[in-house]
């Protein structure tokens, strides 16, 4: 499957175009206005390789990052994001694939420092890489 018809059946209707995917893997699938200045933090429990697959699209430039409950805390405190898992610089859409690497608790974060933005973000986690190429794409 190329990446381009991964991000495409996301924004659509993954469940239809993934069977391998049930509604108890959909993390998130969520559309929220997030303020210019301000973010948008999306906490998920995951165990150790699991795969995480994303899509997000947005109305305008924004930044995405994960990071471990750690890395969340550290950047809660200081106000930047020193350590990230992935990251993602205003963006209008993306998408994404990765393999946890330890069991935990993640952040997945869409900063709106731009401007006001709506974004629609999906999250499915699964038991193997949904594309060929196993990597951050974009």
């Amino acid at each position: 499957m190329s990446v381009r018809k991964f991000a495409v059946a996301l924004a659509t209707n993954p469940l239809e175009t993934f069977p391998e995917l049930w509604s108890s893997n959909v993390l998130v699938s969520e559309e929220k206005h997030v303020s210019r200045g301000y973010y948008w933090a999306i906490r998920v429990e995951l165990d150790r390789y699991d795969y995480v697959n994303g899509s997000l699209s947005s109305t305008a430039p924004i930044d995405f990052y994960v990071m471990s409950e750690d890395d969340y805390e550290l950047f809660r405190e200081k106000g930047s994001f020193y350590y990230t898992i992935l990251s993602r610089k205003a963006v209008y859409s993306s998408s994404f694939e990765w393999r946890v690497p330890v069991k935990g608790t993640y952040y997945f974060i869409v900063s709106a420092s731009y401007g006001d933005a709506r974004v629609k973000l999906m999250i499915v986690k699964s038991l193997k890489p949904l594309t060929e190429n196993f990597v951050w794409l974009h």
